[in-house]
């Protein structure tokens, strides 16, 4: 599918909404969430090393922070991004942060990042802006172009445009290790490493320990950490930890007196040099208002026997199983289960009334079913505004590897009742004949948005995926049937309107098409996904 049509007429000042396809804009740090910063006066030894290593002209045009899970990689990284804006020898030209949280696709894929920094940096620069737009309209299908290719065009291009330039442009990337490809993983950082341009540029980015990147930097040294976290010295950590927890308990709404002087002290020893486990436990035993469960989920922290990440899990353990086993029905536990893998697997974030409806549950419910699990899933305040996601990365992995026995929440089970859910909506009845309201099938859909419910939409496109990632796929294979030989043509006139770069209509066909040959055999169709006309005979 091209992508051309995009481009058609651009004019540089509708750029970013030209390409608003291809730039993740809740991957940029403007809009990441304000409480991810690191609290005025902690983290300020480390700030200042990796500020001072991105501000200079001399050493490496990368700048690598590496930590394990909960040394607030995130959170510094914003924390030089705020610094940076203000620094007036700095231009802080793109950023992209990375997040399997949020269930999105964008949000792990590498061939996102490359766009999302050339438009931020369009934004930033007039000049970059005017070079981006000839390089479009000269190379339309840039999208479906190898990251590298990506890099020397609609990146490398644009900032050659701003020489001679006076500052020192800095790109960031952060949880590089969450990027689900592997082969375009690889090949964007070994254009990373390899990367010149005519202007000063350089790249921070941060990442956990990953079998992956270890393997580009074997042949890429320059690829090798700068800044290791899990080298710093666990004093002062643990000094701005106890600092971190004593100003949450501080600003507690609960009455005084529900936490004794030695608590943030404990809790700072516990966390291990983690400000992860320090955030879930101040979020945990902060939730509720009332002073005395307050005080006793202190003691249920203080109490984990392991410390730092460890401890995290063992703390979910808890979460889940109160949430799930202690005085809930076996009815209602199996609901939660349902509800939070589906949560897990979902392939984008979903609306609480989308859910509801995939999973065939009032919304009420679902919202009960979360009540006491807000500390670890944002629950949005209206049903049909807002998306159901994960907040921490740590309770995906622990969700992913070590979810207790007696709580069955896994991305597998996610994808078996998402599965289900999917093609039960398609099997509903606002799947009919000329959705689009158009007088002829040869004629090109309109150009205004279909209404189609969001639960629809996600449906058509979302099926295969979640077929296809449960544990035995060929369990789905009759309902595929059943609902493709009466509705193949209705859901592939929904799926040539609202499908991406992410699943094109060309994949999906030739997915449906190897579940439902029989049926196929006896139908010729032509599409043309470019206009979206679709005609078929026996």
């Amino acid at each position: 599918m091209k992508v051309s049509c995009l481009l058609k007429g651009l004019k540089p000042i509708s750029l970013v909404a030209e390409l608003e396809g291809y730039y993740v804009s809740d991957a940029t740090y403007e809009n990441q969430p304000s409480d991810q910063r690191c609290m005025r006066g902690t983290r300020v030894k480390v700030l200042e090393e990796a500020k001072h290593l991105i501000i200079t002209r001399e050493g490496s045009h990368v700048v690598w922070m590496s930590g394990h899970a909960g040394t607030g990689k995130t959170c510094i990284a914003l924390s030089l991004c705020d610094m940076l804006k203000d620094e007036p020898t700095v231009l802080l030209g793109g950023t992209f942060f990375f997040s399997s949280v949020r269930s999105s696709i964008k949000r792990t894929a590498a061939r996102y990042v490359i766009p999302t920094l050339a438009t931020l940096l369009a934004r930033a620069e007039p000049r970059c802006k005017m070079a981006l737009v000839a390089e479009l309209k000269r190379d339309p299908d840039f999208i479906i172009k190898t990251v590298k290719h990506q890099i020397d065009n609609i990146l490398i291009k644009p900032l050659n445009s701003l020489e001679p330039f006076d500052r020192q442009i800095v790109f960031v990337l952060d949880g590089l290790d969450q990027c689900k490809d592997e082969k375009p993983l690889k090949e964007l950082l070994m254009s990373l490493a390899d990367f010149k341009c005519l202007v000063p540029v350089k790249f921070l980015i941060t990442s956990r320990q990953d079998s992956r990147i270890r393997k580009v930097r074997m042949q890429r040294p320059i690829l090798q950490p700068r800044i290791e976290l899990y080298n710093t010295d666990l004093a002062l950590v643990t000094a701005d930890i106890q600092l971190y927890v004593q100003s949450k308990f501080e600003n507690s709404p609960a009455a005084p007196g529900w936490y004794s002087d030695r608590d943030p002290a404990d809790l700072a020893e516990k966390a291990d040099g983690m400000f992860g486990f320090a955030a879930v436990a101040v979020k945990y035993i902060c939730n509720p208002i009332d002073s005395h469960l307050q005080a006793k989920r202190i003691r249920a922290v203080k109490e984990v026997k392991a410390k730092g990440l460890t401890a995290v899990n063992e703390m979910y353990s808890v979460m889940l199983t109160q949430a799930m086993d202690v005085g809930v029905s076996s009815a209602k536990r199996e609901r939660a289960q349902t509800i939070l893998s589906a949560i897990l697997a979902s392939r984008t974030p979903q609306q609480v009334k989308t859910l509801a409806e995939l999973l065939d549950l009032p919304p009420l419910s679902i919202r009960e079913s979360l009540v006491d699990l807000q500390v670890v899933v944002f629950v949005p305040e209206m049903n049909d505004e807002g998306e159901l996601h994960l907040l921490e990365t740590s309770f995906v992995d622990f969700l992913s590897k070590s979810t207790p026995e007696n709580v069955r929440v896994s991305e597998s089970y996610g994808h078996e009742v998402l599965a289900r859910g999917c093609l039960r909506r398609l099997a509903a009845d606002d799947l009919c004949f000329n959705i689009s309201r158009i007088q002829s099938s040869y004629d090109a859909n309109p150009a205004t948005e279909m209404d189609i419910p969001r639960s629809l939409r996600y449906a058509c496109i979302a099926w295969p995926h979640h077929a296809y990632n449960a544990s035995e796929p060929s369990v789905y294979d009759d309902q595929i049937d059943s609902v493709l030989r009466r509705k193949f043509l209705f859901w592939l006139e929904v799926t040539s309107r609202i499908a991406n770069a992410d699943h094109s209509p060309e994949k999906l066909l030739r997915v449906a098409a190897s579940k439902v040959r029989l049926c196929l055999s006896r139908i010729t169709t032509k599409t043309d996904f470019g206009t979206g006309k679709v005609s078929s005979r026996r």
